[in-house]
């Protein structure tokens, strides 16, 4: 297992899931959320298995948070909200992220990079 310092940037994370298989990203349309433009989940099909917070030290009003997401029919990926300057999502994005159950605290700690 790699140090905590080793794994703070958001490339290094996205990195990791890749290689594991998870690094498929969820886009959000009217629609859902989709891996492939083709199925579309709502979000009580979806899990949030863990969750990264990245901040920008030169500027901490930019941040991003990963959500490892899982769905109901076993596919993984995840889905990026960023914060600050960069923010591009609509209110209807972030109310749906809320709606998407999270697991238990102890069930995010089993899962590893």
């Amino acid at each position: 297992m790699e140090s905590p310092h080793l794994m703070n940037t958001l490339s290094n994370v996205i990195h990791k899931l890749q290689k594991k298989g998870l690094g498929n990203d969820f886009k959000w349309n009217h629609k859902g959320f989709t891996l492939d433009g083709k199925k579309y989940y709502q979000p009580h099909e979806l899990s949030i298995i863990k969750i990264y917070r990245f901040e920008e030290f030169t500027n901490p009003d930019d941040l991003c948070v990963l959500y490892l997401i899982e769905t109901n029919d076993h596919m993984y990926g995840y889905i990026l909200d960023t914060y600050g300057v960069y923010m591009n999502h609509t209110g209807d994005f972030n109310n749906a992220l809320r709606l998407i159950p999270e697991r238990q605290h102890d069930d995010q700690l089993l899962f590893e990079l």
